[in-house]
């Protein structure tokens, strides 16, 4: 049994054992997901100018309700021959039974590419894929800061553009965790320079907007000011970002503990204003949190930043209900800001 970690996927892309047919790309990164999807079927087709007769797509939902449809259509000969490419789409439906029918037999005329979500390591298409020798499961998860750098320097490289350190951190630092969202947002940088060769830290101020950060700040806000409507709005954008639950929780839960130390402060003596005024937030975050210290108590942000920190450990240990637990969490915070207001 070969299970690949997240950042072996690319070492797996670049130098594919050849027994591998069936290739599983699934996770929470969607955009990731997509793109190298994208390149294993391009890959697979191998031609500057593919034959289009060789690839065939396949509906996800349409395979989960006829699982032996995979098996006949990877035995069935192209009417003009060749190796045939059958990309299957992201379904929430089951493909397990399709994809053991296919792996129980030696697969030789077709590669076979699935784009799926997140899946555990139980689900039975993921132990199928992981199982046999000639498939292959890739995670995809949203991206870190070494795995952007890599997109930023690849684009910045094939448009031909330079940029200087503090330029390229910038750059690196404003983009989201989603694959696909940071992509488009270098495309648009691109466009944006037009002709120059010579990427300034002014372009990106003027260009791109770590907007992932703006909902993320949005979110806590909202939550600890009890505006469950706007903190809903921000959730749904972030999420379909492709952040990480729990990385929205742990920005509740530093932001809980920034306002616990503050108010400790304030119940040890020290003036409100003072306090307020210390706050390392930019305006009118700052602001904001001034007046969440007239909320919140230091025994509610203490039950809170417990609360939240279970909320991950749960997140964690249930990958799959990572969303729900979250959305929990924060629906909780609301509703304590609403009980003081």
């Amino acid at each position: 049994m070969v299970a690949f970690k997240a950042h072996e996927a690319a070492r797996a892309m670049a130098k594919p054992d050849p027994r591998w047919k069936l290739w599983l790309i699934y996770g929470a990164d969607a955009g990731l997901v997509s793109e190298r999807v994208g390149q294993i079927v391009a890959s697979a087709l191998g031609e500057s100018t593919p034959d289009p007769f060789r690839l065939v797509q396949l509906d996800g939902d349409e395979l989960a309700s006829d699982p032996l449809r995979l098996l006949d259509e990877a035995n069935t000969i192209g009417l003009f021959g060749g190796e045939k490419v059958i990309r299957i789409s992201r379904t929430s439906k089951m493909l397990g039974s399709a994809v053991e029918a296919l792996l129980a037999t030696t697969v030789n005329g077709a590669v076979v590419v699935i784009e799926a979500g997140e899946l555990t390591p139980k689900s039975a298409l993921r132990m199928a894929c992981e199982r046999s020798p000639q498939a292959i499961a890739l995670p995809c998860y949203a991206d870190d800061g070494r795995a952007l750098a890599e997109v930023v320097d690849m684009s910045l490289r094939s448009a031909g553009v330079t940029a200087d350190r503090a330029a390229r951190e910038a750059l690196i630092a404003s983009l989201g965790s989603d694959r696909l969202v940071s992509r488009q947002e270098m495309q648009k940088l691109l466009l944006y320079l037009g002709r120059s060769t010579r990427l300034e830290l002014a372009d990106i101020e003027a260009c791109i907007g770590d907007s992932s950060v703006r909902e993320s700040d949005t979110l806590v806000d909202a939550c600890f000011t009890g505006n469950f409507v706007l903190a809903d709005n921000a959730w749904q954008r972030l999420r379909s970002e492709g952040l990480e639950p729990t990385v929205i929780t742990g920005a509740l839960m530093r932001h809980a503990l920034v306002l616990l130390q503050a108010q400790l402060k304030i119940e040890d003596g020290q003036s409100r204003q003072f306090v307020g005024d210390g706050l390392r937030l930019p305006y009118p975050r700052k602001a904001a949190s001034q007046a969440m210290l007239v909320q919140w108590s230091s025994a509610m942000l203490a039950s809170s930043v417990r609360a939240l920190g279970q909320s991950v450990a749960d997140a964690r240990r249930n990958s799959s209900l990572s969303g729900e637990i979250t959305q929990r969490a924060i629906l909780e915070i609301a509703r304590k800001s609403n009980r003081k207001k």
